[in-house]
């Protein structure tokens, strides 16, 4: 797993997010409100206080603009940019929506996760037709191709909204698979070891991961830019 939070890409995020800002000579300062998945934590914090957060929160230092996160699902995040409600969307792949994309803010690389003690040896996606398998919100639109095809045809296939449910589930032996960035993963994992005192072993089991997908920059995507 590799997070791009270096100066270099600070610079970067900051010189994109002023350069695809929609147009504000009518009124200075603008609000830019940008929809947001809710569950990528560590990355996004809803309560302002994640990577992703601050990072944009130090891109628009000094900028005739304001950034205005607004947390949802992956889900409604997509749909409500599309429905036209807010001025861009984050975290989104190139390609998935239209409007004009930031330079890269972050790289995921999802990875296929099971209990160690099931022994699943998972070395491509197509494996993944015949499992339980238990993504996050819009996983099929956010990883696409070959997983698009095999989690269609998988009977067994589900999205949960919230991440940290794949881990609840994963150790309930509620499904075999997870599909999720290894990160988000174990943040999810050790919250539930502090909450769940009380079955202290339950999430103390072992797991394993593939890595069965590429890693992808993710951008922000705005509606329209500066001419």
């Amino acid at each position: 797993m590799e997070v791009r939070f270096n100066l270099k890409v600070r610079l970067q995020v900051g010189l994109a997010l002023l350069l695809f800002l929609p147009s504000f000579a009518c009124s200075l300062p603008r609000e830019i409100t940008v929809a947001v998945g809710f569950s990528l934590e560590p990355y996004v914090i809803s309560n302002g206080s994640g990577i992703f957060n601050e990072i944009v929160d130090e891109a628009m230092k000094g900028a005739p603009a304001k950034i205005s996160l607004v947390f949802m699902s992956n889900a409604d995040a997509l749909k409500t940019y599309e429905e036209g409600q807010y001025d861009g969307v984050a975290i989104v792949r190139s390609g998935m929506v239209d409007g004009f994309y930031s330079e890269p803010v972050i790289r995921l690389q999802d990875k296929a996760i099971s209990l160690a003690n099931r022994q699943l040896s998972v070395e491509n996606i197509a494996q993944l037709k015949s499992l339980r398998v238990l993504g996050y919100s819009r996983a099929i639109d956010y990883i696409g191709g070959q997983y698009q095809q095999v989690s269609q045809a998988n009977t067994d296939y589900r999205e949960v909204v919230h991440q940290s449910d794949q881990v609840r589930f994963l150790y309930l032996n509620k499904t075999d698979i997870v599909v999720s960035d290894e990160v988000i993963f174990r943040y999810y994992l050790k919250r539930y070891r502090y909450s769940e005192s009380s079955k202290p072993n339950r999430y103390y089991q072992k797991y394993s991961s593939a890595a069965i997908f590429e890693a992808v920059d993710y951008h922000i995507a705005f509606r329209t830019r500066v001419d």
